[in-house]
């Protein structure tokens, strides 16, 4: 399968809009009020009849990793989580499934043992230890998360992710280590590009703040004033770079074969900025071009829709906001670290390799 002339090797799957949790940072603190965006109070949930529907055998054997990873929800509160897991293993499918893992009882966890194997794993994010991780992931619960981590490690591969805040910078090495401790195979921290300028909870070693934070705020004041400088390599003049200091180039993540993302109510998106639509919003107005549930996966990713999305991609001044705020960079940015995705992604994550996963 292929979606822009890339082969799709990752679907991203926010399969519920359910989530236990209230972090501070999250977009389900920020979008109340916002109608274009269903009500979080609504609960809704892909239905396993969804899954069977769409996700076969065939597409199984396109070996396409499923990423259960959501803007407003986490899977594991999904009423059928465990059902449609069972049922895409049965199906074929490789399964990557992120969660905060709290409040899951060890039977549950045991149940869920039984359904994945070592080709499939599961991230937790866990940003400190048993009394900093509740600081920014209020309404955890440390214990059941670790309860969790015991019961998996022995069949399937384990990552714990890290996000480096104000409240837990001192406890980077002392977390590392007690995930080896428990068996955790690979040790994520992430650096956040999401802080602002006086942010309580931005670390307060700068080595710990995502290089992605400077290029935001360009973006952000980018954004606000409208004042930009539509940027392309190569460059044909230095004195034109000068005469703005907003200078953007919007990268193509969605080139990259692994940005599609589907939502909890069946939209199958090119990524997951696209999802955070608004009044006004270019993914708003064609919306219905990529509806799951009135259409095939062949038909969405076939479009000629995406033609126009492309074309308006290569002038940051005409391109959707979504994809300006999420794949818009500044020339200092580009200047620094290239334009390839991937590699200025890896420049705010961190992965240690802790223990071998058992065959």
């Amino acid at each position: 399968m292929k979606f822009l002339n890339q082969r799709v090797t990752r679907i991203t799957i926010e399969g519920t809009n359910i989530c236990a949790l209230k972090c501070p940072a999250c977009a389900r603190q920020k979008i109340e009020g916002n109608k274009y965006l269903h009500d979080l109070n609504n609960k809704q949930s892909l239905s396993l009849n969804f899954f069977q529907t769409h996700f076969n055998q065939e597409l199984a054997k396109e070996d396409i990793e499923l990423l259960f990873s959501g803007n407003y929800g986490d899977i594991i509160y999904h009423p059928d989580f465990l059902s449609i897991m069972e049922y895409l293993k049965e199906a074929g499918f490789r399964l990557h499934i992120e969660t905060n893992g709290s409040n899951k009882p060890t039977s549950w966890w045991n149940k869920l043992a039984q359904i994945l194997t070592v080709n499939d794993q599961i991230t937790f994010s866990i940003d400190g230890l048993d009394k900093s991780n509740g600081v920014y992931r209020i309404n955890s619960n440390f214990k059941s998360i670790i309860d969790g981590i015991k019961v998996m490690t022995p069949v399937t591969k384990v990552n714990w992710k890290f996000i480096v805040f104000s409240h837990n910078e001192h406890e980077v090495e002392q977390a590392k280590d007690f995930a080896k401790e428990l068996g955790v195979h690979t040790f994520k921290i992430n650096k956040s590009g999401r802080f602002r300028k006086k942010d309580e909870l931005k670390p307060k070693n700068p080595d710990w703040i995502g290089v992605k934070t400077q290029n935001k705020t360009i973006i952000r004041e980018a954004l606000r004033t409208r004042n930009i400088l539509n940027y392309i390599r190569p460059i044909p003049s230095k004195k034109s770079i000068t005469k703005s200091k907003h200078d953007i180039k919007v990268l193509k993540r969605c080139e990259t074969g692994t940005s599609l993302f589907l939502s909890n109510d069946g939209y199958l998106y090119p990524c997951c900025a696209s999802r955070d639509i608004k009044k006004g919003s270019w993914f708003l107005n064609y919306r219905e071009e990529w509806n799951l549930n009135k259409k095939s996966f062949n038909e969405i990713i076939t479009s000629n829709i995406w033609d126009k999305l492309l074309k308006s991609i290569n002038n940051a001044k005409k391109c959707p906001e979504e994809c300006l705020r999420y794949c818009g960079v500044s020339k200092e940015f580009l200047d620094k670290f290239g334009d390839n995705p991937r590699y200025i992604d890896e420049q705010d994550n961190i992965t240690f390799n802790l223990n071998e996963v058992k065959k």
